[in-house]
């Protein structure tokens, strides 16, 4: 660098100390931070200095003239797309070095301390603590500005004048509604008080005619910056039109002044949704039995959709979509991701009556909002008994008060067994440990010994006081004291008693709303009916109280016991949910509802479409790059009129095939669905950003490595085809120039801190044998210690989770691989005889090998009957819920075999045998993490190996059931029980 390039930059320097230092002090005393985009350059100035930053590049950034590098870094944040930062960023500048990532962001760092400067916040800055740095200072990205000028739309209407209590109460504002943008705008709104900022200024600073650097200035963002942003997203008609709209709303409650809104609320606490939690309206869990076989009843939970709970708790969004739920504690059964949020009331059967000591439903590293909704709503109903009233659909559904009514059926469902019975009542079979059964059929006429024998079960028969939804009806009635309502519908009550009414009385939550004297006149079961005020959301009480004719005279006012009937209705107003998307008669429907590309392109998206009346629905599939430029199609895809998930993963099969070779440079996927006169709806789904990912080239012949995090502990491994459990160390330099992958394919795993990639790759080639198709690896042996064995299974459960790349060999030679590693971790715990079974297993298949493995279970006599139980149940347990499949082998082990802990080692040995993956989900831990080597899957492993015969028999079951399928469902990967 020469004298002259060395004193352009001590000039820019000094120039910017002078800016940042005036603007900081205006901003301290409001408290407002300053961002390094606020550098008071016009266009000009702006390309001289990143040219003169570009001619010093060589010589890094330094210590005595940070501030040009921190703008020239600002200015890259600014034009980020969410694609590759540093890559881009080196390609721009000459003599760049990788090492330097650490050294800019420390610049920054002594930029926020010198200058007021902002820091980066929320979950996606701590993970990526290099970049976060730049793109923050970039305040607003071109690529995110569209879709905050149409969220300041769609929230104006929800503005309040508390909203603009401070930047930081606006900022939650809007990302509790930020649920339908893209995964990279809800990653920026986890900045809450920087969104809140930048909407602020959006939404109500002016410009002013007094200097930015006066005192009490009331500009939050430096005037020419904000006009900056304001021409850029202007470029756009619909942005320009949005933000218009949205300004102007939002100008009503500039009442206090710009200046005098506070960036942060006091006294704030960082957990205050926590605390807030019990305010929210969420419905509490459901009981139905079902009729399975005459007299045997089946326990199901079901539980309200928590879709509403995203826009309250944004960090939950991702667990509640893509995590499984744990039902009823340890060792309960899983609620498959994003059930809890795709459909109204998913239902998962229970096979032992749950504890009161442990939330019904927990998600693995469920944020504290969220866990503290689960734990105080998703508890079981308190007591030893409920009661459970059958229906016309043979269904019984749990209720929550005591009373029966003449010519009902009910179930009482009790901790405690009771043999002795009465007429009307007896004993029947419920299918869950923990809890027994009385069937009461209450007749017309109740006897008094029937009274007597139902009120020492803490029941009593009614008197009738009905009470039912009359208008429009309700979202949900139960017929038994409590109701739904969405918000905003008007709520109106039918009130009719068994006897004459002479006076009513609701009131509702504790205070009056109905007193009146009845006429004499009025009909015997002449129905009522009376209109509720306008609810808030959440949960009411109304109280009803009827004196009917025979009961006491002019009774003193505040004596309540005069009104004979009585009774109390929960009233629930619930915000409505998501309408689906769509225009005109075409409907659609995903979840989530704003898919990543990975999770259409991965079939990890449940989408829904409808023109009913339409001949068919066509749908134009386009990948395109982060620039925008068209990689691929349109391809075109025909759809029915009526088009559910299977259906659309079918026929989107072919197109993912087609776009292989494109599918890794792509940024966007964007669907296009016409239904013609009757409607069309647009899709645009986003590239995930992820610190570490691979990109395949050339049809898989080259892998690249793309690290968007810096990180300096990178690790990188490739697993030959051909020996699976072999890794081969590559040096992490070499990945971004490209690996070259041998015809045999390999898995690719790249690993840094806690953030892993891997994907299976195979290069296209022609095939010319069947033998070529079907190669077969080979896994050399284990040692048989739980170490080792924990390891290598939690190898097979990377190459079972890995992406697929490259050609469509690639899905056969990771299943090939899977079952090679499966084969040895049984094999190594079994022992040596069980060798041969699996021999059996891989060359003819399940058919062959069950009968092979039935007689290798034990060669103990006493013992043998393990297999014989499970060999009878096999085929009618095809099917079942994988809760049913796991209680079956415990209860087949337990009845011939002392195994301490069978209850929780027989439901891993399962899944051990079948997927790796879903065991290592069963031991993970509260954080989310297992470490195979030292946590509890180790300790698992060295039980199994004490009692071999536990994985010998779930191998047998597993095999046995996948025997009885059908022959193209023999060989498919995982557990062949629902969940």
């Amino acid at each position: 660098m020469s004298q002259d390039q060395r004193m352009r930059l001590e000039g820019w320097q000094h120039r910017l100390e002078n800016h940042f230092s005036k603007l900081a002090a205006t901003r301290r005393e409001a408290g407002w931070p300053v961002f390094a985009l606020e550098h008071g350059l016009g266009a000009d100035d702006r390309a001289a200095l990143i040219g003169d930053v570009r001619v010093c590049a060589a010589e890094g950034p330094a210590r005595h003239t940070p501030l040009p590098w921190i703008v020239y870094a600002a200015e890259f944040g600014y034009e980020y797309s969410g694609y590759e930062y540093w890559q881009t960023f080196a390609a721009r500048t000459p003599g760049w070095q990788e090492t330097w990532r650490r050294l800019v962001r420390s610049r920054f760092e002594a930029f926020a301390e010198a200058y007021h400067g902002a820091a980066p916040e929320g979950d996606w800055a701590r993970q990526f603590k290099n970049i976060a740095w730049p793109i923050t200072h970039g305040i607003l990205p071109k690529d995110l500005q569209r879709q905050l000028a149409a969220l300041l739309y769609d929230a104006r209407v929800s503005f309040r004048a508390e909203t603009f209590a401070s930047a930081e109460s606006l900022g939650r504002h809007l990302q509790g509604r930020c649920d339908r943008c893209s995964s990279r705008f809800r990653q920026f709104a986890e900045n809450t008080t920087l969104l809140g900022q930048i909407a602020l200024a959006l939404l109500l600073q002016h410009e002013v005619s007094e200097s930015p650097y006066a005192s009490g200035s009331t500009s939050v963002i430096h005037a020419p910056t904000l006009a900056r942003i304001i021409e850029d997203l202007g470029r756009e008609r619909d942005a320009r039109d949005w933000l218009a709209e949205a300004r102007t709303s939002a100008s009503r409650f500039r009442v206090r002044g710009l200046g005098r809104i506070p960036l942060r609320t006091r006294d704030h606490a960082p957990d205050l949704r926590v605390s807030a939690a019990g305010q929210l309206t969420v419905a509490r869990p459901r009981f139905v039995l079902r009729e399975v076989a005459p007299d045997r009843w089946q326990v199901r939970v079901h539980f309200p959709n928590l879709a509403h709970l995203i826009a309250r708790f944004p960090r939950a969004r991702d667990v509640l979509a893509r995590g499984q739920g744990r039902v009823a504690g340890q060792g309960g059964p899983l609620l498959a991701r994003s059930r809890i949020i795709s459909e109204s009331w998913p239902a998962v059967v229970l096979s032992a009556w749950p504890s009161p000591e442990a939330p019904l439903l927990a998600f693995d590293g469920a944020p504290p909002e969220l866990d503290a909704v689960l734990q105080s709503s998703f508890r079981l109903p308190p007591g030893d008994r409920w009661l459970f009233l059958i229906g016309v659909d043979g269904q019984a559904r749990e209720l929550s008060n005591r009373v029966l009514r003449p010519g009902e059926s009910y179930l009482l469902l009790q901790r405690k067994e009771k043999r002795n019975t009465a007429v009307g009542i007896r004993t029947t079979d419920i299918a869950a440990e923990g809890v027994y059964a009385l069937r009461i059929d209450v007749p017309q006429s109740v006897p008094d010994t029937l009274v007597s024998v139902l009120s020492m079960l803490g029941l009593e028969v009614a008197q009738t006081l009905e009470v039912w939804p009359a208008g429009l009806p309700a979202a949900e009635w139960t017929g038994d004291g409590r109701g739904e309502w969405v918000a905003g519908q008007p709520v109106m009550l039918g009130v009719r008693a068994d006897r004459r009414m002479t006076h009513l009385n609701i009131a509702l939550d504790g205070l009056p709303l109905v007193d009146v004297v009845l006429s004499p006149d009025l009909p015997l079961g002449e129905p009522l009916f009376v209109r509720l005020p306008v609810l808030q959301p959440g949960h009411h009480r109304l109280v009803f109280a009827a004196r009917t004719v025979g009961g006491c005279e002019e009774p003193p006012e505040e004596d309540q016991r005069a009104f004979g009937l009585r009774g109390e209705l929960e009233c629930v107003i619930r915000e409505p949910r998501s309408a689906a998307r769509g225009a005109g008669a075409l409907l659609l429907a995903l979840h989530p509802e704003t898919p990543s590309l990975e999770d259409v392109w991965e079939d990890r998206c449940e989408v829904h479409v409808a023109a009913p009346g339409a001949a068919n629905i066509r749908c134009r599939v386009s990948l395109r790059s982060k620039g925008g430029q068209l990689q691929f199609g349109p391809r075109m895809v025909s759809l029915p009129s009526l088009t559910d998930s299977d259906a659309w993963r079918r026929l989107f099969a072919p197109v993912r095939e087609a776009a292989e070779a494109q599918y890794d440079e792509a940024h966007l996927c964007v669907l296009e669905f016409d239904a013609g006169a009757l409607g069309r709806a647009r899709v645009t789904a986003e590239r995930d950003f992820t610190p570490l990912r691979w990109v395949v080239r050339e049809h898989g012949r080259y892998a690249v490595l793309i690290d968007s995090q810096g990180c300096h502990d990178l690790s990188v491994w490739s697993y030959s085809s051909a020996a699976p459990e072999l890794a081969q160390p590559i040096d992490p330099a070499t990945t971004a120039a490209g690996i070259e992958i041998g015809d045999e394919g390999a898995l690719l795993v790249a690993r840094c801190d806690d953030v892993e990639a891997a994907t299976v790759v195979v290069p296209r080639q022609r095939v010319q044998t069947l033998a070529a198709l079907g190669r077969r690896p080979q896994v050399g042996a284990c040692r048989r210690e739980a170490a080792s064995i924990a390891d290598l299974a939690s190898l097979a459960a990377i190459w079972e989770r890995a992406r697929l790349t490259g050609s469509s060999l690639a899905e056969s030679r990771r299943t090939e691989a899977v079952k090679a590693l499966v084969a040895r971790v049984i094999s190594t715990i079994a022992g040596e005889r069980w060798e041969p079974a699996e021999a059996q297993l891989r060359d003819r298949g399940p058919g062959g090998a069950a009968d092979v493995m039935r007689g290798l279970v034990t060669n103990r006599p006493d013992e043998r009957g393990v297999a014989a139980v499970l060999a009878r149940d096999t085929a009618a347990l095809a099917g079942a819920p994988q809760a049913e499949a796991d209680q079956a082998l415990v209860k087949a082990i337990q009845a011939f075999v002392k195994v301490p802990n069978v209850e929780e080692l027989a439901p891993f040995a399962l899944r051990l045998a079948a997927s790796p993956e879903s065991a290592i989900g069963l031991v993970r831990d509260p954080t989310g993490t297992v470490d195979p080597a030292e946590g509890r899957m180790r300790d698992l492993v060295e039980e199994l190996l004490t009692h071999p015969i536990v994985v010998r028999a779930a191998r047998y079951f597993l095999v046995a059931t996948r025997a009885t399928l059908p022959i193209d469902h023999r060989e498919v990967r995982g557990l062949p029980w629902s969940s």
